[in-house]
């Protein structure tokens, strides 16, 4: 399945309008995860065994509802913001599903440091929001080489009306792949 709604471009520095240590209590967050996770799990080529990489982590709520409720019986979590590797792997740890959850930090945005061939699977929920728009097809290109023959990739975008929509006007500096997390947009892991 292909959610996109909103597409916004990058920025040039971190603004994160929450803790991420505290994220998972927000209203609305979990019930969001668990309506991705549903929607994920109802398609008939799932099945735990597969090879899934969570592009763009962040605190990891998602990639812990396919371990917990056997969905999944591993993963590869993969974030380029540190703060959120950390996060991440200490929920899983809390949740003793550690042992299940392999955790990267990635160096660059562009998907490039994934490999090839290497996921049956991959997922990504409200991170192209980071991406600048000129960069999407990259990023596009290095998720499909990191796909296995007949592998798919699920994406959720979604605009959230409480925050500002970015505008080219709002950043000067657009060059670089960038992954800032600005502007209250949240992240819907």
């Amino acid at each position: 399945f292909f959610f996109l709604c909103h597409v916004m471009s990058g920025a040039t520095e971190n603004k994160w309008n929450f803790d991420p240590f505290q994220y998972e209590t927000k209203p609305g967050v979990i019930e969001h995860a668990k309506m991705i996770f549903n929607k994920i799990v109802e398609q008939p080529w799932w099945n735990e065994s597969l090879d899934v990489i969570d592009f763009g982590c962040g605190t990891g709520l998602l990639s812990r509802l396919f371990v917990s409720n056997r969905k999944l019986s591993k993963i590869e979590c993969v974030d380029v913001e540190d703060k959120m590797i950390e996060v991440s792997t200490q929920r899983a740890k809390e949740q003793n599903l550690d042992g299940n959850m392999k955790f990267r930090h990635l160096n660059k945005l562009d998907a490039s440091e994934l490999g090839d061939s290497v996921a049956d699977c991959i997922y990504t929920v409200t991170v192209l929001g980071h991406v600048r728009e000129a960069d999407v097809p990259v990023v596009f290109g290095n998720l499909a080489k990191a796909l296995k023959p007949q592998g798919r990739i699920i994406i959720s975008e979604f605009h959230n009306i409480n925050h500002h929509s970015y505008s080219p006007s709002d950043d000067h500096d657009h060059h670089g792949h960038d992954h800032g997390h600005d502007h209250g947009h949240d992240h819907g892991h």
